[in-house]
């Protein structure tokens, strides 16, 4: 599976791709919303993997909860219409109960595409589990 990963994590995105890697999937990691929007044409990816707290990224910071839901923006003003119909989850290591997080989350699953919310840290074979399962959202 073609994997993208969207996310600035240095400490653990690394292992993470490391280990679909051995399980056979391909994986790109990006970081920023320039990378992001290039990458999606060329890698063609199966499945988006998206953290949702990340530097605003240029993004208004009163969209984003100042960056506290900065994937949930993108994905929904940018992957969205260049990438529509590929699956996706959020990655995160941000507490889902905090009531703007929880706001976001519930806004995402409106999307067909949208597989769940997985936390940082998780088997790496949960997300391609997520990736491939059936539609849930929309």
């Amino acid at each position: 599976m073609h994997i993208l990963i969207f996310d600035e994590d240095p400490k653990h995105l690394p292992i993470l791709c490391d280990l679909l890697r051995q399980k056979g999937h391909t994986v790109l990691q990006v970081k920023d919303q320039q990378e992001l929007e290039k990458s999606i044409n060329v890698f063609k990816p199966e499945g988006i993997v998206i953290d949702l707290m990340m530097p605003s990224l240029n993004c208004p910071p009163d969209m984003c909860s100042g960056g506290y839901t900065t994937g949930g923006y993108i994905y929904r003003n940018i992957i969205n219409k260049i990438a529509p119909g590929i699956p996706f989850i959020v990655y995160t290591a941000t507490v889902v109960e905090v009531s703007f997080i929880n706001k976001e989350i519930q806004e995402l699953k409106k999307f067909k595409e949208y597989r769940g919310v997985l936390e940082k840290g998780c088997n790496e074979e949960l997300i391609v589990q997520y990736l491939t399962q059936p539609i849930t959202g929309g």
